[in-house]
Parts: C-alpha cells; structure tokens; sequence
C-alpha cells in the first residue's frame, strides 16, 4: 500500500509542479522575485543597487562578500562547498529547499578558488570605514569574581570561535540592558538619523569622542586597550572593512535585528570574522579586544 504523503509533502509536490510548468527559473534570495532568464536576475541586482543586492551580483569580484550577501538572504549558514556555482545556486528548487535554514558554518576557500577575482569598485555601503577609537586606560572589572570567564582573541582559530557565533553570557547581556535606559538620549544624539532620505548612506557614525560613555559597557566586555567603533545602521548594509574580524555588541534594535543571518537581542554580543550584513535598525559597538570576557570559553 503506498505511503500517505502528509500535508507538507503534497504542498511542496504541488508546487514543484506549479513551478515546473510556469517561466520562474531563478529567485532573487533577497525580494522572493522570480525571474525566467539569469540575466534578467542580474539585471534585477543591478537596477536595485542596494548594497544587498550589489553583494548578490559579486560571487566573480568578492566571492567572501557574494557569500555573506546569499547566507543573509538566505538566513542559511549553506556550507560554500555544497553552493552551487551562480546562476545555479538562485535556482528556484534550490532557493525554496533551503531558504531559511541552519546549516554548517562555510568553508570560503574551498569554493572561492574556482572564482576569478578581479579588482572591483563597490558602494559605499559595501567598503565604507567607521572611525575607530582606542583606549586611554585599560578596561574591564575582575570577571573571575562572580563567575566570568575570559575567552582569548588571539588567535580567534585556536578558541574555536565560529564566524556570528553568539557569545552567550546572561549576566553581562542583563548589565548592559540595565545600562542602556542612561544611554538612550546620548545614543540618539550621537547618531541622529537623516532627515533627508536621499542622502541616507544607511550607516551613521559620531562625529564627536564616544569614548567616555561607553566606558561602563566596554567594562564588561573585555579586558586591557580595545579598538572600537560605534554606527547606526539606517538601511541594510554590509559591516564595516576597516574593522572585519571584531566582537559586535548590541546596543538597539529597531527592525530584524540581523548580523549574517544571525538574529542578534540587545545586550548580546556576536563574534564576527569577516564582513557580513548588517540589518538596518541596529546600533553596534564594535570592537578588537586583547582579552574578551563577555561569552563562555570554547
């Protein structure tokens, strides 16, 4: 007797069938479009000209940003050596099978090195720098004292920390969140939002010294003289180049509140080792630290 298919399978047969009879050969990942021709999708991502799309239209270019820009959309870590070469891996089949799914961290180097890379110009969304600021003195408590436990930098591979690894430490996410009610009319004035639209770069940086009130924040992340940044993110955007591989702290979130394809909380902290996107709404500290201490060792 054949096997009953349950609900879920007779939904997707259906509309593998629908699929296969009509003209959708490809799907952008990022707006769900259907397109019948891989030209016409490229052609998608560069009328969009937003920085997602513009990393969709760079696996030849900047495979390491082409990859982030399909994981984000996807919000499926798909590991690189299972990705099908473009335009096949925006086929509609393989996009639907595993939009929004976890998988295994990626391994670039297997896959980008069947890419030819050649020197590129990207938007300023794409290889924008923030200003960076540095420590006068050396930061953090004693985290041993009440339970903490530090988790070395240097080398990140040797602690086995995974690129938008979460760094899990309840105690420190509940100081920050107490911090953040003191925090809020500074945050907004450091990094005011345009009133003009057309002018919106999606990325906001101070235009003064933050270094004095973040001080009680950056206290519970680390320990010794730390390199840091703080941005606003007014549109989707990819992570800042002059700071790549860094501890990403969230201060607010006003939207999907995505780093990668990694949904992030405030107060949390997330380990990222090369440039990602970055989901608008967000407000980020972002620093390279001697000694983390936020997070459990790994």
């Amino acid at each position: 007797m054949p096997r009953k298919m349950s609900r879920l399978e007779r939904s997707f047969n259906t509309q593998s069938m629908v699929l296969q009879k009509s003209r959708i050969k490809y799907l952008c990942p990022k707006c769900l479009q259907g397109f019948s021709r891989s030209d016409v999708l490229y052609q998608h991502f560069r009328q969009k000209a937003d920085a997602i799309h513009k990393g969709l239209d760079s696996n030849k270019s900047n495979f390491a940003l082409f990859l982030s820009s399909y994981q984000g959309c996807m919000g499926a870590l798909i590991p690189a050596a299972k990705l099908p070469k473009a335009p096949d891996c925006f086929d509609v089949f393989f996009v639907i099978e595993h939009y929004g799914e976890e998988t295994e961290s990626p391994n670039i180097s297997d896959y980008a090195q069947s890419y030819t890379s050649t020197p590129s110009m990207h938007s300023h969304s794409c290889n924008f720098s923030v200003p960076l600021y540095h420590d006068r003195q050396p930061r953090g408590y004693d985290h041993d004292l009440h339970g903490g436990t530090a988790l070395s930098t240097m080398p990140v591979p040797e602690q086995h920390v995974r690129h938008l690894q979460i760094l899990h430490d309840v105690e420190v996410e509940a100081k920050i969140c107490a911090l953040l009610p003191q925090m809020d009319n500074w945050l907004d004035g450091t990094l005011p939002l345009s009133d003009q639209p057309h002018h919106d770069l999606g990325v906001i940086v101070p235009s003064v010294d933050v270094d004095r009130p973040l001080i009680p924040v950056r206290d519970l992340l680390y320990k010794g003289f730390g390199t840091f940044a703080l941005i606003r993110t007014s549109k989707d955007v990819f992570s800042p180049q002059n700071i790549p591989e860094a501890v990403y702290t969230v201060l607010r979130v006003d939207g999907p509140g995505l780093i990668g394809n990694q949904k992030v909380a405030i107060g949390e902290s997330i380990w990222v080792s090369h440039q990602t996107t970055l989901s608008a709404g967000l407000i980020l500290l972002i620093g390279v630290f001697p000694t983390v201490v936020v997070g459990q060792k790994v």
